[in-house]
């Protein structure tokens, strides 16, 4: 009988680990530019949640968010926000809009930056409208088109070979169990 309950058991926790659950992979994209130099805007994050209904509001701290990551690359401007390095969000402190798969008006994501001044002497992030403005360590103003997006990622399916365990296992109690039987009587 132990074997049976377990096997029930292992069958209905995957049957509630799938039911409901959501899973996005969020996008980021674009690129800045002061004339000069131009950096490429890339990175993004996971969010899970076992409610379906997708969050207006979200921080990139949010316990439901994973990795999150949003780096510019190709010059000596270049820096990475993610949680070692951002220290405040200013003007909206969940900027993130998972079901329109838009960043709420005027966002900045500040490292070692009080309040959201793009002129500030540290790594300043803002977006405003599909574009992003990109100060570093209060150099020159970058600015350009930047983008956010959001989509799905299909379900990891069961492996093949366990359902042909769960049986095998199945097969192996109801001999154990047969034998036992005959055993006795």
């Amino acid at each position: 009988m132990g074997i049976r309950v377990w096997i029930l058991a292992a069958l209905a926790s995957l049957a509630a680990t799938s039911a409901g659950a959501v899973t996005l992979q969020a996008t980021f994209g674009g690129s800045v530019s002061d004339g000069v130099e131009t950096l490429t805007i890339s990175g993004g994050f996971l969010y899970e949640d076992s409610d379906p209904t997708l969050p207006t509001a979200i921080a990139w701290d949010d316990p439901r968010i994973s990795n999150f990551v949003l780096s510019l690359t190709g010059g000596p401007s270049a820096f990475t926000f993610d949680s070692g390095s951002i220290t405040n969000t200013g003007l909206d402190p969940a900027p993130f809009n998972l079901q329109t798969a838009t960043i709420n008006a005027q966002t900045c994501l500040l490292a070692s930056v009080p309040g959201c001044n793009p002129n500030a002497s540290g790594h300043v992030i803002t977006f405003i409208n599909g574009s992003a403005l990109y100060n570093a360590l209060g150099g020159n103003n970058m600015s350009g088109p930047f983008s956010f997006s959001v989509e799905e990622v299909a379900a990891v399916p069961l492996p093949a070979g366990l359902p042909l365990f769960l049986t095998g296992l199945g097969a192996i109690g109801a001999f154990r169990l047969r034998g036992n039987k005959t055993r006795c009587g």
